[in-house]
Formats: C-alpha cells, structure tokens, sequence
C-alpha cells in the first residue's frame, strides 16, 4: 500500500533545541544552583521530562507547561535553584515559540507531495505560532495535550491517524527519537523513518535518514 501522509516529529526533528531563551534558560538554571556543570543539569532535565511524560497519562495528564514549573521546583528543592520559576517558564516556551527550523525543513516541505501531519508532546499552540510565523504549512497539529498522553503512548499515533483519515499501513512516522518516535510509531504499527543528522545511529536496524531530503526516497 502507498505512502498517503507522514506523521512528523516537532523538536529536535523540524526545531532546533536552539536560541536565545533556551541558552539563557540553561545558563541561569546551571549558575544559580549546585549543578557542576551546563551538561549536569541539561542531563538532569531531560531524565526527569522523560520521567514526567511516563508518568503524566488520562486522568495523571499535566501539560508540558505544568512539568517545565515542576522541574523547576525539583531544581530547587534537589540542587539549590534560586530563580525566577516564572521567567525560566517563560524562557522555556520562547524554545516552544521561537525554536529554529533545520535547515532542511522549508525545502522538505516543499517538495513533499503528501500532506505532513505534526505530532508532538508540545502545546498545539505553541508549534502552530512558530512554524505560521516561518512560512511552513502543515495538513495538521496534534498533540498531546489533546489527547492526555505524550509520545510514545499510541493515543496520540492514533489521533494522528484519525485526523488523517489513514490505516497505519497507509503512513510514516518521521522523528529523531529511537524511544518516543521510532518505539512509539512501531507499537500502532506505523513504519518509522529515524531521522539520524548527526550519524549517532549508524548501528540500528530502524530506517534511517541524515536529513529530511531522504524522506522523499520512502514516498
């Protein structure tokens, strides 16, 4: 059965975890707490969001704006943060807002012939402001606070699907992530293309690409 649609990653796939906020953000949070180091509490972060998101699912959903302010209060109360919690938030949804596309990402989308639906653990409104503000049009945003459970919980694959009016068979899932993309798109049964840009993934079996113009082979 053809290609009819990709479903596609938000951060780290279309968005850079890059600018302005982001770096001040952490720079505030690493020189105003007991962290040793930037990479320390980047580290920290990420296996505490990940945590979070796991945990975070029906009636224990909380939005990614939620998890960011009690991140910040892990900071505090396990490393010594003293910051605003409020301007960190406010640091945090700048990446949300005004995160920088991949350079691949304008071309990829014009030259894809399919519909791309966004799927991502960000708030819908978030992703939607900053790709309108950068010209790039997806068929669709869904996330997961739509459906009370973040990637790769298949709730959110499958309102993807439904938004799409797509099988599983009749898609492929795009992202960065073997755990939350690659896993979350093989358990709904949806073929997952790993898109692998700095060559860190040279040993899996998944589908694997170096930037999004290798999409285009698939469809």
């Amino acid at each position: 059965m053809s290609v009819k649609a990709i479903l596609m990653d938000y951060t780290d796939t279309v968005i850079e975890q890059a600018g302005p906020e982001i770096e001040e953000m952490i720079f505030r949070v690493a020189s105003r707490s007991d962290f040793p180091s930037a990479r320390e509490a980047l580290g920290y972060w990420f296996t505490n969001l990940s945590r979070m998101e796991r945990e975070a699912r029906g009636d224990l959903f909380v939005s990614e704006d939620e998890i960011c302010l009690r991140l910040l209060g892990l900071c505090r109360d396990e490393h010594g943060l003293v910051d605003s919690h409020e301007e960190l938030h406010a640091l945090n949804q700048g990446l949300w807002r005004n995160g920088p596309l991949y350079g691949d990402v304008g071309p990829f989308f014009e030259k894809c012939p399919l519909p791309v639906y966004i799927i991502t653990n960000n708030g819908a409104e978030y992703v939607e402001e900053n790709l309108s503000r950068k010209g790039i049009s997806p068929a669709g945003v869904v996330s997961a606070e739509e459906v009370r459970a973040y990637k790769p919980y298949p709730e959110i694959f499958m309102r993807a699907l439904e938004r799409a009016g797509l099988t599983a068979e009749e898609v492929i899932h795009v992202g960065d992530s073997l755990d939350s993309d690659v896993l979350g798109a093989k358990n709904v049964g949806i073929e997952p293309i790993l898109v692998d840009r700095a060559g860190k993934y040279s040993d899996t079996e998944v589908r694997r690409v170096g930037n999004l113009a290798g999409v285009l082979d698939y469809i």
